[in-house]
């Protein structure tokens, strides 16, 4: 080859090279003094129950540790996947993350399509706590138990209903499993959220729901709501005379929520270890610890690989229980 293609060749890689270590250096730069600015928390749902509780109080203790305020923005609807999106389509700086729920990896078996992959388009930042959902009845119905429950609605198939917070979400899928576990027929009533549905239980619109122990500890406190069974593996320490879901008679049909955090795919991973550290610090405040629990929520921190693996078992166990059900993708 010629002497002067090579140097051609060799001045053009040269040049490239020039180029784009800049950009790298100061995409690493960036990440060494991260973080220099305000953060976003994305919450996919509307401010006041209990995914929003959570994010503004970590928020509030992690911008301590990060030194740079944090910022939530709600993003309700479509069943989280418009803040969802949000997110994965956000630069990958570690300046907006989204809080999950368990809804996140349902959502791939419930939706036809969605505007981002569940699986390639997130980059885990770790859990941050876990809450039961309760099963609660208008005391007007009358049933104490889910043995009582069952035996009512085999009287009256179709006929006693129960309120969700959304076609497709993780109420409807519990109650629908516990439904086929229990071979019961109850009439299903969807709602746009938790707090419609747990209103209209209240006002004996519905006659029972399922309820983040978060939203419905002050009805059941207040006995406008009975709780029947909480959707945990062991007793809410708030309801310690409730039996399990297990424990009543219904295996493992009704699942406990969870609260965890992401990034955009393409994140640096010392920006996830940054925030992951900034978590876990928040987490085990005393005073974080108390609040959490009084509201119906445990602390349950994980490293950023145990998330992965959570969110990957359930987008496998949920494929298998929607198609069980027979949910048609919305």
């Amino acid at each position: 080859m010629p002497i002067s293609a090579v140097s051609r060749r060799t001045f053009a890689s040269g040049l490239t090279a020039t180029a784009l270590a800049p950009s790298h250096l100061a995409k690493a730069q960036s990440a060494a003094n991260y973080p220099e600015r305000p953060i976003k928390i994305v919450v996919p749902f509307p401010p006041g129950g209990g995914a929003d509780f959570l994010a503004r109080l970590l928020a509030q203790k992690m911008s301590e540790t990060l030194r740079q305020p944090i910022i939530i923005d709600n993003r309700p609807g479509a069943g989280t996947t418009i803040g969802t999106d949000v997110v994965a389509k956000a630069q990958p700086d570690g300046y907006t993350i989204l809080q999950i729920l368990r809804d996140m990896p349902l959502n791939p078996s419930i939706y036809a399509t969605l505007p981002f992959d569940t699986a390639k388009d997130f980059a885990w930042i770790g859990m941050a706590g876990a809450g039961p959902f309760v099963l609660v009845a208008n005391p007007a119905v009358p049933v104490k138990s889910l043995s009582d429950l069952a035996a009512l609605s085999k009287t009256q198939p179709g006929k006693i209903s129960y309120g969700s917070l959304g076609t497709g979400g993780i109420a409807h899928i519990c109650m629908e499993t516990l439904k086929q576990h229990l071979g019961i027929d109850l009439l299903h009533v969807p709602y746009k959220g938790a707090g419609p549905a747990l209103n209209a239980a209240v006002s004996g619109e519905v006659s029972m729901t399922i309820a983040a122990l978060t939203g419905a500890i002050p009805f059941i406190r207040g006995r406008q709501l009975r709780p029947l069974a909480v959707g945990a593996d062991k007793r809410a320490i708030q309801l310690p005379d409730v039996p399990t879901i297990a424990e009543a008679g219904g295996a493992d049909t009704i699942l406990p929520q969870y609260y965890g955090f992401v990034a955009p795919a393409g994140t640096p991973a010392s920006i996830i270890e940054t925030l992951n550290a900034a978590l876990k610090r928040a987490l085990e405040l005393p005073d974080v610890a108390e609040k959490l629990i009084q509201n119906g929520i445990d602390p349950a921190y994980s490293t950023p690989a145990a998330m992965a693996e959570i969110i990957k078992q359930d987008m496998a166990r949920f494929a298998k229980l929607v198609k069980a059900i027979g949910i048609p993708p919305q």
